[in-house]
């Protein structure tokens, strides 16, 4: 059976979260693709090499062939773009964050509910083998129990024209794009925060430099993003766990296949491992999206309140260092 899908959005990273993974699939046809500007849109089928057309997003939303949509648009239209797809019947890959606040999260994820559609924020790091292998060893008790967890995304964002990540009112900063990914690890693998405390640097309206410190389960947590150009040559993309036992450090977490290092630390040795022969994360990710689509009758394995608790998390952040709405 071929599924039929929709991009929302002429985006960046569609291209390699979406339509290359697509293709390798083979079962997927991607028949729309949403624009504002329609010539944009036809000039992005043409640079992909896709067999779609062009429309606005409500024709997307409510094209009577389209199955699932991958909406890649900027968090502050997610909840307007999603929720009419949901109603529609239409299974919603949503790029993250999800949505703009906790709010809206809920919004979208009641109606997921009352349309029986499937939807997925798409946090595509979760579901590559190495960071699976990162939390099998945490889960069996490699390091022994964890007090302590770290993580980081700091790279380089260029602040250009029409860059979103320096727009708050698109849902841009650093939490929003970056500290999302470490925040989203923490509370995966230990439970949602509490006691949070939080600091940024702010330029222009968002958080260029956010660190945060919260307690999850019985693990303190502290997360840290960056957008700032001393990063340019010198990324630093991690999470690292303190055992009774030793520590366990995954570099660069959020795109494995780009390279990675599992690190194992104990007071006697250093072992190093990279898992060569895994999907990408975005494959990964769409290989889960399309058989939780395939098999609406079982339970899926990530539920759809984790979107909301992920936004709620964000808010209290947010709350914390006094950028609150």
């Amino acid at each position: 059976m071929t599924i039929k899908a929709a991009i929302l959005g002429a985006s960046r990273i569609a291209p390699r979260a979406f339509i290359t993974p697509a293709k390798a699939r083979g079962d997927i046809e991607i028949i729309a693709v949403g624009c504002r500007n329609l010539d944009r849109g036809a000039d992005y089928i043409s640079a992909h090499d896709l067999t779609a057309e062009a429309m606005s997003y409500a024709d997307v939303m409510t094209h009577a062939d389209v199955d699932i949509v991958y909406n890649a648009l900027p968090p502050a239209v997610h909840v307007d773009t999603v929720v009419p797809a949901l109603i529609a019947g239409k299974a919603v890959l949503c790029e993250k964050p999800f949505a703009m606040n906790t709010g809206q999260a809920r919004i979208m994820v009641k109606t997921a509910k009352e349309s029986g559609a499937l939807i997925l924020e798409a946090f595509h790091y979760q579901f590559h083998d190495a960071f699976l292998e990162f939390k099998r060893r945490i889960d069996r008790g490699d390091v022994g129990e964890v007090f302590a967890f770290e993580g980081a995304f700091n790279v380089v964002i260029s602040e250009t024209p029409g860059e979103l990540r320096f727009n708050r009112e698109l849902g841009g900063g650093g939490l929003m794009d970056l500290g999302c990914y470490p925040l989203h690890a923490a509370r995966t693998l230990f439970g949602e925060p509490t006691h949070i405390s939080a600091q940024a640097e702010i330029y222009r309206g968002v958080d260029r430099n956010l660190w945060a410190s919260m307690r999850c389960g019985d693990v303190d947590v502290r997360i840290e993003c960056s957008m700032d150009e001393v990063y340019r040559n010198d990324p630093h993309v991690m999470i690292m766990a303190h055992g009774e036992r030793g520590s366990l450090a995954l570099k660069n977490f959020v795109s494995p296949q780009n390279g990675h290092d599992l690190i194992h630390i104990t007071d006697s040795s250093i072992s190093h491992m990279e898992i060569i022969d895994s999907p990408t994360s975005y494959r990964a990710q769409l290989d889960y999206f399309i058989s939780a689509y395939k098999n609406k009758a079982r339970t899926p394995r990530i539920h759809p309140q984790d979107f909301v608790r992920q936004m709620a998390a964000i808010d209290a952040i947010y709350n914390a260092c006094g950028m609150g709405a």
